[in-house]
């Protein structure tokens, strides 16, 4: 049972924040992805309306996904915690009040918002030195910027955005992996070097 414990441990210390920040990313990526997918049905109503909802929500509907993989807790000094809020708060906030724009030039909806939220990744990678997080900041709003001046095509900037926080959620995922695996291959080498001392 201790080896367990300590596994355990381990991994909430090691891989289990990565894990925390993939299915963050992940689940944003997929709120992007369907509401840039209802304009299909040529109703961009719809499109916003979704994300409006996902992102209101988002922060319980992580908690339920966090619960349901059985994942690490999230600790109050986590910048995820300050991520989550911020962007639940931000994104609905600016749908609000930027809507009046958006009349005459509705393409111009996804960049925007995908660029909000890479100002919210950016001031979190500089308080927190988030490499990862400041490299997708940088992809989202560069990125958003040339979609909003050179693409009239309203569902492209939600998939961009989505496309770009699926591949950054996998990338925390492989960290994850990978700074795990060095945490338990030292750990593995503690126990044999305190076994053969005695």
């Amino acid at each position: 049972m201790e080896p367990f414990k300590k596994l355990k441990k381990n991994f909430c210390l090691n891989k289990g924040p990565y894990y925390n920040h993939f299915v963050h990313l992940f689940t944003l990526s997929i709120i992007w992805l369907v509401s840039a997918g209802a304009d299909l049905f040529r109703h961009h109503n719809i499109s916003i309306f979704i994300l409006f909802i996902g992102i209101s929500l988002y922060r319980p509907l992580f908690n339920v996904i966090r619960k349901v993989m059985n994942l690490c807790s999230i600790s109050q000094d986590d910048p995820l915690n300050m991520i989550v809020t911020c962007m639940t708060l931000g994104v609905p906030f600016g749908i609000i009040f930027c809507f009046l724009p958006f009349i005459n030039n509705m393409n111009i909806f996804f960049p925007s918002f995908g660029i909000i939220l890479g100002i919210i990744f950016g001031i979190a990678s500089y308080v927190y030195k988030l490499k990862n997080y400041a490299f997708l900041s940088l992809t989202l709003i560069i990125g958003c910027f040339y979609i909003a001046l050179q693409i009239e095509q309203f569902a492209i900037g939600g998939y961009y955005v989505a496309g770009c926080l699926a591949v950054f959620s996998f990338l925390n995922r492989i960290i994850g992996e990978v700074k795990f695996n060095f945490a338990k291959k030292a750990a593995n080498a503690s126990s044999l070097n305190k076994s053969v001392t005695v």
